[in-house]
């Protein structure tokens, strides 16, 4: 791994440490329905990765990226941090991209109320 994708990595693996940090603010008591669908949304997220199905993986992120529920945003940066660690050689096979995971979290921080603006570019 050359410097540039070292600095990649930790500067992802910082940024959605920060938003883990911050959307622990908004924990709350979740019902056992709200549970099940969180860990039911870790399962699927974790099949999309093991089947190679990353591009419909992110697009299950999308479709039911929700503010209101944010306890969802903690499966989801789980899945990025999971494929971020793959090589540029998989990404590439696997037709996803280092940009299309910062552009990821970046969406998804913005769903979520937490955009990243220019300066603090990841």
């Amino acid at each position: 791994m050359n410097l540039q994708e070292d600095w990649f990595l930790k500067s992802i693996t910082i940024y959605t440490d920060y938003l883990y940090t911050m959307g622990g603010q908004y924990a709350k008591k979740v019902t056992q329905e709200e549970f099940r669908e969180k860990n039911d949304f870790e399962l699927l997220l974790e099949g999309y990765i093991r089947a190679d199905l990353i591009n419909e993986g992110e697009n299950f992120i999308f479709e039911h990226a929700d503010p209101d529920k944010p306890e969802y945003l903690f499966s989801f940066l789980q899945f990025y941090l999971r494929i971020l660690y793959y090589s540029d050689e998989r990404l590439r096979e696997l037709n996803f991209s280092r940009e299309e995971i910062q552009e990821g979290i970046e969406e998804i921080a913005q769903i979520y109320g937490y955009p990243i603006s220019e300066k603090e570019s990841i």
